[in-house]
């Protein structure tokens, strides 16, 4: 036999059992991580995908069914199962939402309490009176398809502020009341069946925004590409600026009851039954009214009409 032949041979005997020691070694140490996932998730850590969420915080576990939080105690919920989180009414004055890409839901709740059912993994907590609800840092980053709470909210209750960043997301909001509100939304869907507040803003990319029913003391909307739809009252003053997307204002209130200052490019501005239009237009209408509406239409349209 050739040197060369037995060469290959040793070769192939020694390959065999390296392989055979690693196929051992996996085995064991594969039970040793499905060990290790056992005694982390009985004390309240799950590993998904690649990172580990604890549900736990010290000696503070959280209740599956119902826990209150106090001040700064962040809470993160693994996204295997759903959990309950309340606070008390008391305890928030104001509210922070980043839904990223998700379908969340505010409704009502019939006690006095903030409830957040949760099926994802998120950081809620209460911060100087402020309720964050948000990713964690990497679903954020990565932009991972999660479903964000549903929170109900008691009817009495009116924030200080409300911020809402949309983003990409799909959301639904039975009633909100806030003297600060702001909504942010990209690509996404926002309806809201009932909004009161002094100041409401409205930024929206190319996404859609329906109001079915407001009533503020002031409404700020900035529509690039997308939709915007308001019903209700605006009871001191409209700012609008539109540049390739749509803006309608059904209003409670007539509409020779505003001033209106109108800057039209290339877009189409409507008022009642009058229409603006034309390159560089600019057009002031003096009702005699301390109510105004301040107009600025790129090449999208603006609409605003009564009900009444």
């Amino acid at each position: 036999m050739k040197k060369s032949t037995i060469g290959v041979i040793i070769a192939a005997v020694i390959l065999m059992i390296i392989g055979g020691g690693l196929f051992v070694g996996g085995i064991i140490a594969a039970g040793g991580i499905g060990v290790a996932r056992k005694e982390l998730a009985e004390h309240g850590v799950f590993i998904e995908h690649g990172f580990q969420v604890d549900i736990n915080h010290g000696e503070h576990a959280v209740d599956s069914k119902k826990h209150g939080h106090s001040d700064a105690e962040a809470v993160t919920v693994a996204s295997e199962d759903m959990e309950e989180i309340t606070f008390d009414m008391d305890d928030v004055e104001s509210l922070y939402l980043e839904a990223n890409e998700a379908e969340v839901e505010i409704g009502d709740s019939f006690n006095q309490e903030i409830s957040i059912r949760t099926g994802g993994n998120y950081e809620i907590y209460v911060r100087n009176k402020v309720l964050y609800i948000k990713p964690k840092g990497l679903q954020k980053e990565h932009k991972m398809l999660i479903n964000l709470p549903n929170v109900e909210l008691p009817g009495e209750i009116l924030f200080k502020e409300a911020e809402i960043h949309a983003g990409a997301s799909k959301v639904y909001i039975s009633q909100i009341s806030s003297k600060e509100f702001e909504l942010e939304v990209g690509a996404g869907q926002v309806t809201i069946d009932q909004l009161v507040a002094e100041h409401s803003e409205f930024d929206i990319g190319a996404g859609e925004v329906i109001v079915e029913y407001g009533n503020v003391q002031e409404c700020e909307t900035n529509v690039d590409m997308g939709n915007f739809e308001y019903t209700g009252m605006i009871l001191k003053h409209g700012d609008v600026e539109c540049n390739l997307g749509n803006a309608v204002y059904h209003l409670e209130r007539e509409v020779d009851e505003y001033n209106y200052e109108i800057e039209c490019g290339a877009g189409n501005v409507d008022i009642g039954n009058e229409s603006f239009s034309g390159l560089g237009r600019e057009k002031y209408i003096d009702n005699h009214m301390q109510e105004r509406f301040e107009i600025e239409c790129n090449v999208g349209n603006v609409s605003i009409s009564s009900i009444n």
